[in-house]
Parts: C-alpha cells; sequence; structure tokens
C-alpha cells in the first residue's frame, strides 16, 4: 500500500492575502490595522520603491510563490493585489 508523504497545500483566498497585506502595513507603518484602507494606493501609505520591493518578497515568501517585485506598480492596492494573487495559483514571474 502506498501512502502520501506530502501534504496538499491550498492556496490563501484573497480575503487571507489582504488580511496579510493589511496586517504587513498596519505593522511597517506602526499604526492599527484598522487604519489601512484596501481601497487607497501603497503609495499614499508612503510606500516606496525599496519597501514595496520587501513587502513582495516578504509575501512570496509567506505564500511560497516567486512573485514579480514590480507588482505593486501593477496592482496599486491591497485590494486589487490580494484579488489577483488570490485568483490565481500559476507562478508570477
Amino acid at each position: 500500500m502506498k501512502t502520501e508523504t506530502s501534504q496538499t497545500k491550498t492556496a490563501p483566498s484573497a480575503a487571507e492575502i489582504q488580511t496579510w497585506l493589511v496586517d504587513y502595513l498596519a505593522e511597517a507603518l506602526e499604526i492599527d490595522a484598522k487604519e489601512i484602507d484596501p481601497e487607497v494606493p501603497f503609495q499614499d501609505y508612503g510606500l516606496d520603491s525599496s519597501a514595496a520591493v520587501t513587502l513582495t518578497g516578504d509575501l512570496g515568501e509567506w505564500l511560497d510563490r516567486e512573485l514579480d517585485p514590480t507588482l505593486l506598480v501593477d496592482y496599486i492596492t491591497i485590494k486589487q493585489l490580494s484579488e489577483y494573487l488570490g485568483s490565481t495559483e500559476e507562478m508570477v514571474l
């Protein structure tokens, strides 16, 4: 009898990704997560290109996926980014 040794990991939903992003940004900015609006552009929270690359790297690590460091250029809000990442399971290069 063959047993499965690897566990199947389900990809986080858009809502879970959004929660992670809100919590991440709140911690980085040292503000309450309730003050983060998922529809406000990252730029409005003072994220410069260096911080955006760091965020993307940390998010990719959490998702266990390689993410393009320029994702925040195309998906400028937490809501847009989380919906995009939650809707695709393939690697984003």
